[in-house]
């Protein structure tokens, strides 16, 4: 329980509390006029001050980080572990808090810092400690880093803070996540949270899922069509034609002047052409020339006489004698003309082996040209089946990635589906186990509500595809007292429940927020289950309540005298918790 409120500054009101109810009460005093307010005399104030003593950060220019508590340092006497200690925090140096008490049962690292009944530990130290002296929080509990219990969570449902904690039973902040509800609620009601946990889990890997499924869907793979089997076959298909080029690449050479060589060659090819054709012609006319020898005979005059004797006719001595003379004339030219073309022929027998000499070697220098172009190639055709190579390789890459990509697409789905279904079976089997523990916490809801409200309310617990299903039922919900009752009922029997075991924070508390719009008869009947209940139980019911709010008729004469600690006025300014307004 907590004892003792208190500060360093003389202006402070020093706030004992004791067991059961605690009421601050904030009056409206007859001297204020219409300006003067409840807001800002301080009894929200309590609410951070605990929170703050017990670890919560503080924001700056907000709550306690405000300019006008600079220097302050707060004092909470607080039970832990069934002993008195007191935990005292500056605003001007909140990341120490310190500690005063026995610290003989406490765990080795604090007391080996222990200096004369004190030790000073860090906010987040504080919150460790505390989460397993008021909880019950294992640290081998604690093996995954995400979505576990802590201790500012839990506390959150004792001391409800600001606006948002009075929205709904099971939350203490508005945008407060799923996963934060589920393992709160559970482990504050005793089920298993573990599984809690593991739901949160499992939306991760859906959202992973629908990750993955999207990345399928994206520009980067909208072209790469088809089935897994179609995928595949296209993989093998591309596969096969990489190897083919780069057998083709490991097997290319280069030569540095294939295309000067090649150019060469060509030439070659083209003067050998000529040359092959200029033989030709020559070999023609040396054809030509050996022909016309042969057919030059000697023309005699017995073959002109001969003619004449056939023909019957006789030669006259004159002509005979001019016949010679033409004959030795005619053989004259005949011998010069086959001088002519004997010279002309050894002319053309020598050119034409020259040229075929000529012939023979440019020959022989293509081959040596001809095997070097067969043995390597230019580096431009290299560089085309390279870029061929690289772009089956990219090809081949892409797919590949979407078959990984689909392969866990499919295999995360199914595997999903499993654990979903088996982990749905182990909560509701854990459900069933604990049968004993939340029918008790549910009698003991709808025994609270009944004691509000003529019809008694419900406390539902499902088991839905996405976890923990948590509700509350009170008729005539839809007006905004009954949802705060709601809270109040469900808190108290936290309260109740917590009492009882080995770990508990030994206490509740509720801002003015909790009775706002609340009819006065179920504020009374509040009030007095709340002093029932928490003298049965053992644990303290702290509230911040108006003055206006008070049901006085309908609670007994002694009521307020017996359980007001702490009553705050608008005026003086005095009156404030701090003295002061701000």
């Amino acid at each position: 329980m907590i004892h003792e409120i208190r500060a360093n500054k003389d202006t402070f009101k020093t706030i004992r509390f004791k067991g059961g109810v605690n009421i601050i009460l904030a009056d409206k005093t007859e001297e204020s006029d219409e300006k003067d307010s409840r807001n800002g005399i301080g009894k929200t104030s309590i609410i951070e001050i605990i929170h703050f003593c017990l670890g919560s950060k503080i924001e700056d220019e907000k709550g306690l980080g405000k300019i006008e508590l600079k220097d302050w340092v707060f004092e909470l006497d607080i039970d832990i572990r069934d002993e008195k200690y007191t935990i005292s925090r500056g605003t001007s140096n909140p990341e120490i808090c310190t500690i005063q008490g026995d610290f003989e049962n406490w765990d080795e690292h604090v007391k080996k810092n222990v200096s004369g009944h004190k030790v000073q530990i860090t906010p987040n130290e504080l919150n460790k400690l505390l989460g397993s002296y008021f909880f019950g929080i294992r640290s081998e509990d604690i093996v995954e880093k995400t979505h576990n219990p802590s201790f500012r969570t839990l506390l959150s449902y004792f001391v409800r803070r600001r606006k948002d904690a009075y929205s709904e039973p099971f939350k203490y902040f508005s945008t407060q996540k799923p996963w934060q509800t589920q393992v709160s609620i559970t482990f504050l009601m005793g089920l298993n949270w573990k599984y809690a946990r593991e739901w949160q889990s499992v939306k991760d890997k859906e959202k992973e899922i629908k990750s993955l499924e999207k990345a399928l869907k994206a520009d980067t793979f909208s072209h790469i069509a088809g089935s897994l089997g179609e995928l595949e076959t296209k993989k093998l298909r591309l596969k096969s034609k990489s190897e083919n080029t780069k057998s083709q690449l490991d097997a290319f050479q280069v030569h540095p002047q294939y295309r000067d060589i090649e150019n060469e060659a060509n030439s070659l090819t083209q003067q050998i052409h000529d040359l092959i054709n200029t033989n030709l012609t020559l070999k023609r006319r040396l054809e030509t020339y050996q022909k016309n020898i042969k057919e030059e005979e000697d023309l005699s005059s017995n073959d002109i006489k001969n003619v004449y004797e056939k023909a019957g006719l006789e030669i006259p001595n004159l002509i005979v004698k001019r016949l010679d003379e033409a004959m030795n004339f005619h053989r004259e030219i005949i011998k010069n003309r086959t001088d002519y073309l004997v010279d002309e022929i050894e002319l053309l027998k020598t050119k034409i082996n020259e040229t075929e000499s000529t012939v023979t070697t440019l020959s022989e220098k293509k081959s040596e040209l001809m095997a070097i172009l067969n043995t390597h190639k230019a580096l431009d055709e290299y560089n085309l089946i390279q870029q061929k190579h690289l772009k089956t390789i990219s090809e081949l890459e892409s797919i590949e990635r979407k078959i990984d990509l689909v392969r866990k697409f499919e295999q995360d789905k199914s595997d999903l589906k499993i654990w979903k279904e088996n982990l749905k079976k182990s909560t509701q089997q854990d459900y069933f186990e604990q049968e004993p523990t939340w029918s008790n916490l549910i009698t003991t809801f709808n025994e609270f509500s009944e004691q509000l409200y003529e019809s008694p309310g419900n406390l539902v617990i499902n088991i839905k595809d996405s976890g923990y299903h948590f509700d509350v039922e009170i008729q005539r919900a839809e007006s905004s007292g009954v949802a705060l009752m709601e809270i109040f009922c469900f808190d108290l029997m936290l309260a109740s429940f917590w009492a009882k075991k080995e770990y508990s924070p030994g206490f509740i508390l509720h801002d003015s927020l909790i009775f706002a719009d609340v009819d006065e008869r179920q504020i009374a009947n509040a009030l007095t289950l709340s002093q029932k209940i928490s003298k049965e139980n053992n644990f303290q019911y702290i509230c911040c309540l108006n003055s206006d709010k008070v049901p006085q008729s309908l609670l007994h004469d002694d009521f307020l005298n017996d359980n007001v600690v702490l009553s705050l006025k608008d005026y003086p300014e005095s009156e404030c918790l701090f003295g002061f307004r701000f």
